[in-house]
């Protein structure tokens, strides 16, 4: 399967209605006839009411996003159910969350958490985390390079064995 396919099964169930948990599992049905018994995709879907700051998702087995709050306390969105594909009944539950002004959402790969220093560790959630609530004042192309920096200092090399992608929203405080 592509990722072209997954794009456009995702597409077809948000329109109309983009419910978390309705299109988590239609996407897992969809996936689960098209897809080998092995195959399968790890997402976060989410509807974002940029308003009011809140956040309806699922985390379909995915690295956990990480909410990052304002005075650096953090959480990890977990909420939903398994990877797509993998199981015929899966079922998913929604999570919410409301972003407040100045905090922050952190989306990764697993390729990020799970990228390796000289004795093999794993740099891990923990560790992004850290660096992302130390940086959370900074720009999010700023709060990004930080990452990159941080994740490649501990793996002493900016070369990674896995996808690498960060993604960072922020809800600007109030005027």
């Amino acid at each position: 399967m592509t990722l072209t396919t997954f794009r456009a099964i995702l597409r077809s169930q948000v329109e109309g209605e983009p419910e978390p948990v309705r299109t988590a599992a239609a996407a897992n049905l969809l996936l689960r006839e098209r897809m080998a018994p092995t195959e399968y995709v790890t997402a976060v879907y989410g509807v974002l009411d940029a308003a009011r700051g809140h956040l309806d998702y699922a985390n379909c087995g995915h690295t956990p996003p990480l909410l990052v709050r304002a005075d650096g306390r953090y959480s990890k969105l977990t909420t939903g159910g398994p990877p797509l594909g993998l199981l015929a009944g899966a079922r998913y539950v929604a999570g919410e969350v409301t972003v407040e002004p100045s905090d922050l959402l952190v989306l990764y790969t697993d390729g990020v958490v799970e990228a390796e220093g000289a004795g093999g560790e794993e740099f891990g959630v923990d560790r992004l985390a850290g660096v992302v609530c130390a940086s959370r004042h900074l720009p999010s192309g700023s709060l990004i390079e930080e990452v990159v920096r941080a994740t490649a200092e501990f793996c002493g090399s900016a070369e990674y064995a896995d996808d690498f992608t960060v993604l960072v929203l922020k809800r600007l405080p109030r005027a």
